[in-house]
């Protein structure tokens, strides 16, 4: 099964399994995996199904209005 594995300086901090769904990530509590780290974004990205895996989609905006 895929996972997904945060690591902070080489030192795992979550490890979460992906079922198959579209899993969240960034700063806000309304995420699936919330980073508590105050420089992030509230949105990030998000973890997409794709066939055999999953594709990675940025959907942090910056200050000019562009997905980065």
């Amino acid at each position: 099964m895929p996972e997904l594995l945060l690591l902070r300086d080489d030192t795992p901090l979550l490890r979460c399994p992906l079922y198959g769904q579209t899993v969240t990530v960034g700063k806000s509590p309304a995420n699936d995996i919330s980073i508590p780290d105050e420089d992030a974004p509230p949105l990030l990205c998000s973890f997409e199904p794709a066939g055999d895996g999953y594709r990675v989609v940025s959907l942090h905006w910056d200050a000019s209005g562009r997905i980065t």
